[in-house]
């Protein structure tokens, strides 16, 4: 498959927004009371709002390029990725707890990811042994749906102490819709014949008038659609008009090791809890220091956010000069 240097880019915005959230969120000793007094948490949940989806969607946009010829095609692709998503899940998981006492195994999106590769691996095979395009489609379509009821109607069938315990399921019947959309999309090569100006406008106006509005989190199906017109607008913008520049190569760069800067980040990140303090003393001052909180907040979350990304990326260099370690942490 030839590289498509527009989704590079875009799983850079992504994995940029990721730090960011992290480092926005690590401002306060208790993000939840953050999120209680709401608005020292704005462009936290603006960037909550869609950064997951749009990393999931792209996954499955990537993934619908596999085509499997043979069961042990399927079987090979899917212990490759295994090995590159579950080991560093395991080890990293239990090193980033041991170092900064995090949730243990707490790299939700490596083990939602693999279960996303091993249920539409699945399908993607089943559906290629169709050679009718119309009963391709429509049979894509429907064990798509199956995977979604399945995945929704699995809890019922799990002890409730698992499922207190895990929080792999929530991150999983979440991320499915997304997931599949990408894959359909990618499958069908319908993201060109998506993209239109009008579309653009009204999902920018849409996704900017929930991020005020109570229903905030609104879902069709389990989508949200705020999640998915932010989506929508990225795509949009990196095929259209963010095309060229020292910011797109940038995150073309980054976009190109977003694995390495994920797992990493979480070894090299800080807590500056003062500057969070300030921000909840500044939204009680009025209008202005809700402004003033959203600055500081935007300039401090992008500086840190390169910063943090470039130590990631020195730490996964100097992780690869050991094959022990690159196996172990990085999946290689």
């Amino acid at each position: 498959m030839q590289r498509l240097h527009y989704i590079d880019s875009i799983k850079g915005l992504a994995i940029f927004l990721v730090v960011m959230g992290h480092v926005l969120a690590w401002l306060y000793s208790d993000y939840n009371v953050a999120l209680q007094a709401d608005k020292p948490m704005f462009l936290w949940k603006v960037i909550y709002a869609f950064h997951m989806p749009l990393f999931i969607f792209v996954s499955g946009f990537l993934f619908g390029f596999s085509k499997f010829e043979s069961l042990w095609s399927y079987v090979i692709k899917i212990y490759k990725k295994t090995k590159m998503l579950l080991i560093p899940y395991l080890v990293c998981g239990t090193l980033v707890y041991l170092w900064r006492g995090v949730r243990l195994l707490t790299y939700w999106y490596l083990l939602t990811l693999l279960q996303l590769l091993v249920m539409t691996g699945i399908i993607a095979f089943v559906v290629d042994r169709v050679h009718n395009r119309k009963v391709m489609v429509v049979t894509e379509i429907a064990l798509l749906c199956i995977g979604k009821f399945a995945i929704d109607n699995f809890s019922s069938i799990l002890p409730p102490h698992i499922l207190n315990a895990y929080d792999w399921h929530i991150h999983l019947k979440e991320m499915y819709p997304y997931f599949a959309l990408g894959f359909l999309v990618s499958r069908h090569m319908l993201i060109e014949r998506l993209m239109n100006n009008h579309v653009y406008s009204l999902c920018i106006i849409y996704f900017v008038t929930i991020m005020f509005m109570p229903f905030r989190y609104n879902v069709l199906w389990g989508v949200s659609l705020q999640s998915l017109a932010g989506i929508y607008c990225v795509f949009y913008l990196f095929m259209t008009i963010l095309v060229k520049g020292r910011c797109y190569d940038y995150l073309q760069n980054i976009g190109q090791k977003t694995l390495y800067i994920y797992l990493m980040h979480m070894f090299v990140s800080l807590k500056v809890v003062q500057l969070g303090d300030y921000c909840l003393w500044l939204v009680q001052t009025g209008k202005m220091g809700f402004v003033s909180c959203f600055v500081i907040q935007l300039l401090y979350s992008v500086v840190v956010s390169y910063i943090l990304i470039r130590l990631s990326l020195y730490a996964a260099k100097w992780i690869e000069t050991s094959k022990i370690l690159s196996f172990l942490m990085l999946g290689k």
